[in-house]
């Protein structure tokens, strides 16, 4: 363990930081309000949603717990009318998309480079433009896939589902929310440019991280 400690760390630590982002419920309130500002144009929606999706697990490595974020997305899909397998694609779907694909995912592409002994962030160009490749076929497919005008195509159709799902907090964002979205934009560009200016290894990362989830708790 000692000698693995930085793979280690990596996990345990940037898991259990996200752990408190999520639970500060910013992002929650962050997509409760952009559906509201979108109304119900499900065109817009559905990709902006997907996309902020596969940016939470490509950039920040939410994976299992974007379980946490179906809930919303099958109320964003009721909402609009669309079919209930919208809502789940919309949110876990392309979350993993991002995930699988992505050029800084702290729990496989860089503790995979690190037991390979590659530097953080290597062949990162070329990884952007694969997760862009696979995030943007997706967000398509997802898309073109709604079920508006005849309920009765989908696969669903026999399922009471409507009772079943949370109702959205209506809480507005606050000025905390929008700094913890902010920290963790910020702290996504100081890790890429710390890793291709100043030779940041995966114990900056877990750092940043840890740094983010602590002003996170206090301000939360």
């Amino acid at each position: 363990m000692t000698e693995n400690n930085k793979t280690i760390f990596l996990v345990v630590l940037s898991g259990g930081a996200f752990g408190v982002i999520l639970a500060t419920g910013a992002l929650d309130r962050a997509l409760d309000r952009l559906v509201r500002k979108m109304g119900g144009n499900s065109l817009a929606v559905v990709p902006i949603i997907g996309l902020m999706m596969s940016m939470v697990g490509g950039l920040l490595a939410v994976g299992n717990a974007s379980v946490a974020f179906v809930p919303l997305g099958l109320l964003v899909a009721r909402k609009l009318k669309l079919d209930p397998i919208v809502g789940v694609a919309m949110t876990y779907l392309a979350n993993y998309a991002g995930f699988g694909s992505s050029p800084l995912n702290a729990s496989t592409v860089l503790v995979a480079q690190d037991l390979a002994g590659l530097p953080p962030m290597s062949g990162a160009a070329f990884r952007f433009i694969v997760m862009g490749l696979i995030v943007g076929a997706t967000l398509i497919y997802t898309t073109a896939k709604r079920v508006q005008s005849n309920p009765a195509n989908s696969l669903l159709q026999k399922i009471e589902w409507d009772g079943e799902i949370a109702e959205e907090s209506g809480k507005p964002c606050s000025k905390t929310d929008y700094i913890i979205l902010f920290l963790l934009l910020i702290g996504c560009a100081w890790f890429a440019y710390g890793t291709m200016a100043w030779d940041y290894s995966n114990y900056h990362l877990v750092s940043i991280l840890f740094l983010i989830a602590l002003v996170s708790g206090l301000l939360s």
